[in-house]
């Protein structure tokens, strides 16, 4: 299923990526813009098969030209609803725009996560830094794609059927700005 979703990315990427260079426009990364977004995660880990969802919605603004700042919320469920996270941070981003196409981005995000864990419940402090590309398609609308790290204050992440504080993996997603 993972090669397949990443397959089906790598051609949306391709086939879409050609409509902002044939346009030539830039992407909006310009002081006061502001920024949706919509993500989720494909865990590298294994789930056992089990329904595993991690979507993750986020709101942000261009303080200045490439760099933006904003805040998120998500939501994870996995091992057939044994373990369930919720989400509500902050994040830092900032934007090498290299070409009309595709913007590499450093990020950090700092969240405050709530989680019940194999019915054990959970608060922690969460720290995420990420490297993406974003694949303009036009200059407003673009497809987000992120490696990260989660690291957890507490044991909250279930990797290879063992309860720990880490968790990585990759992002796909879809960004809008106005």
């Amino acid at each position: 299923m993972k090669k397949v979703l990443c397959a089906v990315a790598v051609l949306l990427l391709v086939g879409l990526g050609g409509t902002a260079f044939a346009e030539g426009n830039s992407p909006m990364l310009n002081c006061g813009t502001q920024e949706l977004g919509l993500s989720g995660n494909v865990d590298f880990d294994d789930h056992n098969g089990d329904v595993y969802l991690d979507i993750f919605a986020s709101y942000g603004y261009f303080v200045l030209d490439n760099f933006e700042l904003g805040g998120k919320a998500g939501y994870l469920r996995a091992e057939d609803g044994d373990v369930e996270v919720l989400n509500l941070g902050i994040f830092a981003e900032y934007n090498f725009p290299v070409s009309a196409i595709a913007v590499p981005f450093i990020g950090v995000g700092l969240d405050y996560a709530y989680a019940d864990v194999y019915d054990q419940d959970e608060d922690a402090v969460v720290f995420t830094p990420a490297v993406g590309v974003q694949w303009f398609v036009t200059e407003y609308f673009a497809i987000d794609t992120r490696l990260f790290f989660n690291w957890a204050s507490e044991d909250m992440y279930v990797n290879d059927n063992r309860v720990e504080d880490y968790d990585w993996g990759m992002s796909l997603g879809l960004r809008t700005y106005f």
